[in-house]
């Protein structure tokens, strides 16, 4: 992969995304270009390089490869990623992608005006998104494609000692268990290929121990 093939790409899908996401509805002109934009990047190595990267070295997931989402579909989808299982393919959702992105500046904005009537869960997610605001929009790319991973793998499952058989984490912890195992894949592999720390990069204030509560 040409070192700027993957961030240029990203940028073309993100300043088209936000062009679309703002349009209501958006133009024959915006949806044609989204369309070239995503059989290019479809066509190059960049999905090969996110294969290899993010996805390929997890147990079992050696024959998934990665493509953009077709314009139908990303339109018409609220996930930044999706499985298809026929064709063993992580699904990557620019537009949803970049709805994320937003979502977490405005976590990060609105995180002083929490009510107390939220469940812990909830503001733990919304506190942890606006950490996540502080990366740059590429990092929330390869966040989404190791979310994805996370589901395939079924991450939130825990094998309790003395149980017969696995237990899962409650429906509302997932969300945020999902996303604090792709952040932690993804500290590894920058740690790795640049020996970098992308909590002491970017000022990512999280200790996951000070946020569990336990329960009976």
């Amino acid at each position: 992969m040409a070192p700027r093939t993957l961030p240029s790409t990203w940028r073309q899908f993100e300043k088209l995304a936000r062009e679309i996401n703002r349009s209501n509805p958006p133009t024959e002109k915006q949806l044609s270009t989204l369309s070239d934009l995503t059989v290019r990047a479809n066509r190059s190595r960049i999905t090969h390089a996110l294969e290899t990267l993010f996805v390929q070295e997890y147990l079992g997931m050696d024959e998934v490869s990665v493509q953009f989402m077709g314009v139908a579909e990303a339109m018409t989808s609220g996930l930044t990623s999706a499985y298809n299982p026929e064709e063993k393919t992580i699904l990557l959702n620019p537009l949803a992608i970049v709805r994320f992105i937003d979502e977490c500046q405005r976590c990060m904005t609105a995180m002083s005006e929490r009510g107390d009537e939220e469940t812990f869960e909830h503001y733990r997610l919304d506190a942890y998104r606006a950490e996540l605001s502080k990366l740059p929009s590429q990092m929330i790319l390869f966040l989404a494609l190791l979310q994805q991973v996370a589901e395939l793998m079924d991450v939130t499952k825990a094998d309790k000692r003395g149980s017969k058989s696995p237990v899962h984490e409650i429906e509302e912890d997932k969300p945020y268990l999902k996303l604090l195992w792709a952040f932690k894949q993804l500290e590894a592999v920058f740690r790795e290929m640049k020996g970098i720390s992308l909590r002491s990069e970017y000022s990512i204030l999280w200790y996951e121990a000070d946020w569990i509560r336990g329960r009976k």
